[in-house]
């Protein structure tokens, strides 16, 4: 009869093991999509922001551009100098090299910001890679928990009779 009890507490215990690690497990793939969700999140606000401090910069160095050039002016005009020759192909040449700065710090940043939307895209991809790995662990767990079991159901049934037998 205490075998029996025995073989019967074991039994239950090794289904209610196998089962809340199977919850567990579960819950574990939940928390690892949530976590790559905000994390994902989280860089992608990173880019919108890098986005819009670009567009303020662009506004900013374009006026800043406006006033170097209208002070280069104002400086050749009070020397006396025309805007002729290579005087204009330098003030020309300057006005292109401001122009081609601020397009280079706008393309780093939008590529900066890129960058960092497609982190957000792996991170995500990353989580829910991770979370469906332990869905399916806990989904071999849970199948391995109950083959052993059966297996071990069996051993009891095959050592010491069913256990319906015995009780009676």
């Amino acid at each position: 009869m205490a075998t029996a009890t025995f073989a019967i507490v074991s039994l239950a215990a090794t289904a209610i093991g196998a089962g809340v690690s199977y919850v567990q497990q579960r819950n574990a793939a939940k928390a690892q999509e949530a976590a790559a969700e905000y994390n994902s999140q989280v860089l992608q606000g990173q880019a919108r922001q890098k986005e819009h401090s670009t567009a303020a910069n662009f506004a900013q160095l374009q006026d800043q551009k406006r006033r170097r050039l209208a002070s280069a002016r104002a400086a050749a005009a009070g020397s006396g100098v025309t805007f002729t020759g290579s005087v204009l192909d330098t003030y020309g040449e300057q006005a292109g090299r401001l122009e081609h700065d601020i397009q280079t710090q706008v393309y780093n940043a939008q590529s900066e910001a890129q960058a960092t939307r497609d982190q957000a895209g792996m991170t995500l991809f990353e989580g829910q890679q991770r979370a469906a790995a332990t869905r399916t662990n806990a989904n071999a767990n849970l199948i391995g928990s109950v083959g052993s079991l059966g297996q071990s159901a069996y051993g009891y049934s095959q050592n010491f009779g069913t256990v319906s037998t015995r009780l009676s």
